[in-house]
């Protein structure tokens, strides 16, 4: 009997549906979203399960890489890279510069950290602050004014999924960086207070526990 064949690459005349730089609410408008094979487009990576990253051939995005998950309702993102090639040497360059963790590269950016600053404060696209944000959850060596930059673009950024994964990158920084996570538990988004309640916590040999430094009026074991 023949073995059934993966369709990998759809009707690559017709143009992948989705635009970068932009956050849209669902595929399609639907809870179920489309399977494989997606219409102008690539797939060059198979990330385990139903998730792809694409090249787009046909569509506002055409040469962008963007990461899928078939047959359901995640958005699409695109990567920031320009095209393949600068996607692949972003890879290239994020291991020999020894980023400590390559699970975040499909939402990260290439960029030093003058760059990738100037990103997170200054750049129109809240996809692009967001890719700068989650540069610097591995971001390796950066610098002791790092901090104060993250807390100050917290507190000014608009959009809630940027403001989430800032706290993503303050808790990456350390003790230092938890300290300052409380600051996002006034936030006006019930997301935003509950992911910076969950990585002000810590596993302990006890349970989780929440450190002292961050409940004031308490000291000793949480």
């Amino acid at each position: 009997m023949d073995t059934p064949r993966m369709e990998f690459h759809g009707k690559l005349a017709e143009p992948f549906a989705f635009v970068p730089d932009s956050y849209v609410s669902a595929w399609f408008g639907s809870e179920d979203g489309p399977t494989l094979p997606f219409p102008g487009a690539i797939t060059v990576v198979w990330g385990g399960c139903t998730q792809y990253t694409l090249l787009v051939v046909t569509g506002s995005g055409r040469g962008r890489l963007v990461e899928v998950i078939a047959g359901s309702d995640v958005e699409p993102y695109f990567h920031t890279d320009a095209d393949f090639l600068a996607w692949y040497e972003r890879w290239l360059d994020f291991t020999l510069a020894g980023h400590r963790d390559l699970t975040w590269f499909p939402h990260q950016m290439a960029g030093d950290e003058p760059e990738l600053v100037d990103t997170l404060v200054n750049d129109a696209f809240a996809t692009r602050r967001n890719a700068a944000a989650y540069t610097f959850i591995t971001y390796p060596g950066p610098s002791a004014s790092l901090l104060d930059v993250l807390a100050q673009a917290l507190s000014t950024e608009p959009h809630p999924i940027v403001r989430k994964t800032i706290l993503r990158a303050l808790g990456a920084q350390g003790e230092q960086g938890r300290d300052l996570l409380p600051a996002a538990l006034a936030d006006p988004v019930p997301d935003v207070r509950r992911l910076a309640g969950s990585l002000m916590t810590t596993n302990t040999r006890q349970g989780i526990r929440l450190s002292p430094k961050l409940r004031p009026g308490r000291s000793g074991p949480a």
